[in-house]
């Protein structure tokens, strides 16, 4: 950014303050992303870990989407860019492809509402732990023959 002559301040402890004068969110996969939903703030969610990692969470985990915007949506509503695919051209281009088309912006944060609203009041986290549970938990082992 620096070299860019892009003027960047870095902010700490104010994430809802800085979130809520955002237009588009680049945000690292976790609890980021459920905050930012939460705001029904657009957003491109990353996720780059070692690849050992990577491997076993894939081995492990087998929903598609690893935002938990997308998981609770059952949809992919806002942009994931995994692993390799976490690279400055491809955060760039998911970004202007969104901030270029603001009637796409719109239909984000209207289904941001909806996931939102399916979260409810306080407790979200837990009812999210509780969805993503339900979803990598094979059905063998939610209900064992008798």
């Amino acid at each position: 950014a620096r070299a860019a002559g892009v003027p960047v301040q870095i902010v700490e402890g104010m994430f809802y303050q800085t979130l809520s004068v955002c237009d588009l969110v680049l945000v690292a996969s976790g609890t980021a992303t459920l905050q930012t939903a939460l705001m029904k703030k657009p957003m491109v969610i990353l996720y780059r870990v070692s690849p050992l990692t990577y491997i076993a969470g894939r081995m492990l985990i087998r929903i598609p989407w690893i935002g938990l915007a997308n998981i609770v949506a059952g949809k992919t509503i806002v942009p994931e860019l995994i692993q390799h695919a976490v690279t400055p051209e491809r955060i760039a281009q998911e970004a202007c492809a969104l901030l270029e088309h603001p009637e796409r912006m719109r239909e984000i944060e209207q289904e941001l509402a909806v996931v939102a609203h399916k979260l409810g009041e306080p407790g979200a986290s837990r009812r999210v732990a509780e969805l993503a549970y339900e979803m990598i938990t094979p059905a063998e082992q939610k209900n064992p023959a008798s």
